[in-house]
Order: structure tokens, then sequence, then C-alpha cells
């Protein structure tokens, strides 16, 4: 069996080396220094730790010294390793010889030697003393080498943890300046995009805002891009692109702005004749509905426009009045042309009733004209209706003489109202003849609740009023036209 320090030869009698005083029962495992706990000591309380191993060696070691036990192995084996260069003679008793037997001498012959350690313990004291000496100098010797090595070992791991500890301390620095400024950064993009709504919710934008050019915010956005705020700052600059451009398209469609921040303007007016496909349909419901309010006011200007253009082109045909076309249509187109918000865009149809204006004067004076002429008209005194029937004529209802042209009849009605003739409900027309393919009518007061009738009694209704044409929409009583 080997020393596990100094691989010498052991007793197995022994539990300690008797080279260099390795303890076979020591718990070495507990003194061994722990590496790990001195990197988080200072170089002060490294040298008291390895100060303290020391002397805790050294205790140990002399109280192996002090070991009676050991130090009587010792002197032992000193005994039978040293040989005596003197030896001393053996004194025997002659006068005892002849009566001793062999037997008795031969238990005699142990003794000299117990009659000489009395005498010998003493060097063998001195003696071992030195030899213990040199034999625990190695080890000592070798323990200070030791703690002078692990010493240096801590100091040196202590300066590279200490530089580790500073590298790594500043590159966190210099990491949290970095993001300090890079928040900061984000912080005024998001500062920027707020300042193009008028509110915080981000919802309306400023109409100064419209135009504002978002290159740079874009860029500036472009540079977080590993920022953890790079995903919110897209989405919010996408939505104010989005926005913008919708907002902009809106006003186009009028001959001002619109949008007036979270309301709409005053007065809008349609700026072109052009189909409206614009739509709103963003995240955000309350800028929708502001967007598509603006829109469907866009959409009905338009619509306007439309009816204003159709109702004018029906009373004319390449620039001529057409032969269905009344008073009553002329009326209502131009009724329809002044409803349109922006009156430069129907320019065209107002010069072309002014044409048709001028046409139906010419065609009512011309019909006038020529019932004057003709000698079937007759007014009289009696009150008497001016045309007379012809029941051929009237027995032939489905001649299309007798079909009203388009607002003829209403349009004559409401003017004989207007003129306190009648009332609603309070007359009675009935046909009379067709002269020149165009038919006809006599018109009754059936009613005394009129102005004109206010004075005659049940007994005097119906009355004759006027005969009028169905097609013309002239018309004449005896009180003239």
């Amino acid at each position: 069996m080997k020393c596990p320090n100094c691989q010498a030869e052991l007793d197995e009698r022994l539990a300690i080396c008797l080279s260099c005083g390795f303890s076979l029962t020591t718990d070495h495992s507990q003194k061994d220094i722990e590496w790990s706990e001195l990197a988080q000591m200072t170089i002060e309380e490294v040298e008291q730790h390895f100060e303290q191993h020391s002397k805790d060696i050294e205790e140990e070691d002399s109280k192996e010294e002090t070991n009676p036990i050991l130090a009587e192995y010792i002197r032992e084996h000193k005994e039978e390793a040293t040989p005596d260069p003197k030896p001393k003679p053996i004194e025997i008793d002659l006068s005892q010889k002849a009566d001793d037997s062999p037997e008795e001498k031969v238990e005699e012959e142990p003794k000299p030697p117990e009659v000489n350690k009395e005498p010998e313990e003493p060097p063998l004291e001195n003696e071992s003393e030195p030899s213990t000496n040199a034999g625990s100098s190695k080890p000592r010797h070798s323990s200070h080498k030791l703690r002078y090595f692990a010493l240096v070992a801590v100091l040196i791991f202590c300066v590279w943890s200490g530089y580790q500890y500073y590298s790594v301390k500043q590159a966190e620095a210099k990491e949290i300046e970095l993001a300090k400024k890079e928040n900061q950064q984000v912080k005024q993009v998001k500062s920027a995009i707020a300042d193009f709504y008028t509110d915080k919710q981000q919802t309306f934008l400023k109409p100064e805002a419209l135009e504002k050019d978002t290159t740079d915010l874009k860029k500036l956005i472009e540079d977080h891009k590993d920022h953890q705020a790079y995903t919110q700052l897209q989405s919010a600059y996408d939505r104010l692109v989005e926005k913008q451009k919708l907002t902009q398209s809106v006003n186009q469609l009028f001959t001002a702005p619109a949008i007036q921040g979270d309301a709409l303007a005053d007065s809008l007016q349609l700026k072109s004749d052009q189909a409206i496909l614009l739509t709103a349909n963003t995240a955000d419901q309350s800028f929708n509905q502001l967007m598509n309010q603006a829109i469907t006011t866009a959409k009905e200007q338009r619509a306007k426009l439309e009816i204003a253009k159709q109702m004018t082109e029906q009373l004319l045909s390449e620039e001529t009045l057409t032969e269905s076309a009344t008073r009553e249509q002329y009326d209502a187109a131009k009724t329809a042309v002044a409803a349109v918000a922006n009156q430069a865009l129907v320019e065209p149809q107002k010069q072309e009733l002014t044409k048709v204006e001028q046409a139906l004067t010419e065609k009512e004076a011309q019909a006038a004209e020529q019932a004057r002429q003709t000698p079937l008209f007759q007014t009289n005194r009696q009150n008497l209706p001016i045309l007379n029937q012809d029941q051929g004529q009237i027995n032939d209802a489905s001649n299309p003489a007798w079909t009203w042209n388009a607002g003829i009849q209403s349009k004559v009605i409401q003017t004989c109202i207007d003129r306190g003739y009648i009332v609603e409900g309070g007359y009675s027309l009935e046909p009379v003849q067709i002269i020149n393919g165009e038919g006809y009518y006599n018109l009754y007061a059936t009613s005394n609740r009129a102005p004109l009738t206010s004075g005659y009694s049940a007994s005097d209704l119906p009355m004759y009023l006027v005969t009028i044409n169905c097609k013309t929409g002239w018309f004449q009583g005896n009180g003239g036209h």
C-alpha cells in the first residue's frame, strides 16, 4: 500500500505516512480550496483565507509530531534501521553458569538488550526528533509552494474576473445608453405621428396635415426595425398614410375641401361630372362615417345633375323643340337644373332651357292665333262653351288625339286653381272635338268653394270655364286666354 501524497510504502498497521506525515483518516476533501468561492472574494479576503489555511496545516503537523504513538513507532524503527557501532559486551555471572541449565541460558540471552535499553532511550529520542523533522520538512515546504502558486493563480483569476466584469459592465452601460437613445427616438416618432391628428385617439387628421410629406417619417421608422416598438410604429404609419390618402380623395370630389378636421364643411359643391366609386373602409369606424358622409353628399349631387341633364334632353332633339315638349316639362327641367349645387356643371342645360322656353312661347302664340282665326271658337255672354261637342268624334275614344301629352293636364288644372277658377276635386273635363289631330276638352267647375264660383248656388253648377288643347296646353274661355 502506497501513500497517496508521496507514493512511499505504508505500514498497514498505521494510518499515517512516515515519510510525509499524510494522515489516511483526515478528510482532505473538506480542506480543498473552493475556487468557485474564491472567485467571489476580494484579494485581501483570499490572503486571509490562505493564511488561516497555513496555520491549520502547521497545527496539524505539530499535533502529528507530539503524537506519542508515532514517536514510539519512529524510535523503534530507528533502532532497527540504525546499527550500534559499538556493541557493549554482555556481562554474565559465571558463578551461576554451572548451575543454570542450557534452557535457562537460552532464556537469558534476550536480557542484555533489555538492560541496554535504558541508556539508549535518550539517544533514540534525540535522534527521532531530527528524523521526524526531516520527514515533515518536505510536505511543509511543498504546502508553502502550493499556497504561493494558489495565491498567484487566485490573483490572476481575480484580475481576469475583474477585467471581464468591467468589460461586461462597460458593454452593458453602452447598451443601456444606446437603448435610451433609441427609446427617445422612438418616442419622437410617435409624437410626430400624433401631430398629424386632431385628437389623442388619432382618429381625424388636421387640415394642414393632409399635404404634409411622410417620407422622412417613414425613414425614421425604418431605422428602428430591431426595436420592439417597430411593429406598432409601422402600423400607426400605415393608418396615417391610408387616412391621409382617403381624405385627399374625398376632398377632390368637391370644389373646396369637404373635411375640416372631424366635421364636414358647409355648402359643398360637386367638382366634376364623373362617376364616384370611392368608399371608406378603414379600421376606424368613426373616420369611415365622416368620409362616407362626404362621399354620399357627392353622389347625391351627381344624381341631381343626371336628372337635370335627362329632363333637359327630352325637350330638345338636335337643338330643336320636340313635338311632345310642353310648358310643364320645361318647368320641371328648370326646377331640376336649379337643384344642382354647382351651377357651373349645368351651364349647358341652362342654355338649352332658354331655347326651349323661347320655342314653347312661340308655339303657344301660334296656337292662340290659330284659335282666334278659327270660327269654331266663339265666345259668348251666356257663358256657353266656345266649342261645340262632336259626338261622333267623342265616340272614337281610342283615337290618340284624345291622349293628353305628358304634364299638360296637370299644368292647366294647377293654373286654373291658382287663378281661383276651381278648387282641388271641384272640377270635371269633357271631350269636345278633334281639330287638326289634337283633342279639345271643356273644363267645368263643380263646386262653389272656389273664389270665382263662391257667389253661385249649387243649381248654377256645373259652370263652364275654358276649353283646353290636350296636346299643347292652350286653353281659352269666354273671358279670353
